[in-house]
C-alpha cells in the first residue's frame, strides 16, 4: 500500500488508480449490494455538479471551464451549423446560458474575500492515498495549506440555500469526508492536528459564503463510523458477500424533533 501525496495528477487518471474514497464508502454505508453495484456504473455529472466544477476551477485555480453560449436559433440549419462550429470551437468547456454564468460569478466573486483570509504562501492540489484498517484509501481535496499557522485543508461546497446547509451537512455525509481527508493528510505527513474547513457558498443571490469548521466531537464521532464502514467493507471484499437491504427497517423519533 502507498502512503503519498501525489501532484498534477489527471482527475482520470487518479481514478483509475487503486484506493477506497469517501464516495464509495458512502455507497458502502447504503448498503454492501448497492456499493458493488455503484462500482459498475460510469460517473454522470449532474448539471450542478458541473456548474458546482466552473465555480471549484475558477475561485480556487484561475481557470475558466466554461463558456456562454451565443443566442442561436438551433430551429433551423444556419443556427444547427452555427451551434456546431461553436461547440466544436470550445471542446472541453462547460457551455452554459447566460444565467448560469452569473450564478458562476457571482460565487465565485463571493468566495475571495474568505479565500483572502488564507495568508499561508503555501497551497497545494493533490492527491492523497494512505492506508486505513487495511484498506488503500484516497482523497483528492480542493486545496492543502496553513490556516493560523496549523496544517488544513479546504474544501469548497456550492449551494443553492445556503441556510440549509446545517441540515444538509449529516445528510451528506460532510463529516466523514472531513475526517476522511484530515485522516490521510496526519498519515502521509505524521501530523498529530489537522484542521479542516469548507468554505461554503451559495449559487444563488445574494451569493452568501462563509467557513464552517466541523469541531473535534464531529470529527471524533465520524471516524468511528468511518472505521466500522472500512472494516464491514473489508470483510465483505474477503468473504464475496454482498448483502442488500434488510426487509424490514423501523424509524424512529429524532431527538431534536
Amino acid at each position: 500500500m502507498k502512503t503519498e501525496l501525489i501532484l498534477d495528477l489527471e482527475m482520470n487518471q487518479y481514478r483509475k488508480l487503486d484506493g477506497l474514497s469517501k464516495h464509495q464508502l458512502d455507497a458502502f454505508s447504503v448498503c454492501p449490494s448497492y456499493y458493488k453495484w455503484r462500482g459498475t456504473q460510469d460517473f454522470k455529472p449532474t448539471r450542478e455538479m458541473e456548474l458546482g466544477t466552473c465555480i471549484h476551477s475558477l475561485a480556487l485555480e484561475g481557470r475558466v471551464d466554461y463558456v456562454q453560449a451565443p443566442e442561436i436559433n438551433r430551429r433551423t440549419n444556419a443556427g444547427k451549423a452555427e451551434w456546431e462550429a461553436f461547440c466544436y470551437d470550445n471542446q472541453g468547456k462547460i457551455v452554459v446560458n447566460a444565467e448560469e454564468a452569473a450564478r458562476i460569478e457571482g460565487a465565485v466573486k463571493a468566495c475571495e474575500p474568505l479565500l483572502n483570509m488564507i495568508s499561508a504562501k503555501k497551497i497545494i492540489e493533490g492527491s492523497m492515498f494512505w492506508e486505513r484498517g487495511g484498506m488503500q484509501c484516497k482523497g483528492r481535496p480542493d486545496v492543502i495549506t496553513e490556516i493560523k499557522g496549523k496544517p488544513a485543508i479546504v474544501d469548497l461546497k456550492t449551494t443553492s440555500d445556503i441556510m440549509r446547509f446545517d441540515s444538509k451537512f449529516f445528510s451528506l455525509k460532510y463529516d466523514r469526508q472531513a475526517a476522511w481527508y484530515a485522516y490521510g493528510l496526519k498519515q502521509i505527513h505524521d501530523l498529530d492536528e489537522v484542521d479542516f474547513y469548507f468554505l461554503v457558498v451559495d449559487t444563488e443571490e445574494p451569493f452568501l459564503a462563509q467557513w464552517v469548521k466541523p469541531d473535534e466531537e464531529v470529527l471524533d464521532s465520524a471516524n468511528v463510523k468511518l472505521d466500522l464502514a472500512v472494516a464491514g467493507l473489508k470483510h465483505c471484499i474477503e468473504q464475496d458477500v454482498w448483502p442488500g437491504l434488510p426487509t424490514i427497517r423501523t424509524i424512529s423519533k429524532r431527538p431534536w424533533d
